[in-house]
């Protein structure tokens, strides 16, 4: 999955990379519950923390 900004962002960097990820994280999780796929897939309360690049 990608996932990108069109136009100006209030963050830049690794602050927005989190942020993107933190959305298709959400994103993914919500799809696995609402069409409750076969493959069964946990997913930890808490969002996963970037490494700073």
């Amino acid at each position: 999955m990608d996932a990108r900004t069109i136009g100006e962002t209030r963050v830049q960097g690794d602050e927005l990379r989190q942020a993107l990820a933190d959305f298709a994280y959400q994103l993914a999780r919500h799809t696995y519950r609402v069409v409750e796929c076969q493959e069964a897939r946990t997913f930890p309360k808490e969002l996963p923390r970037l490494p700073a690049a």
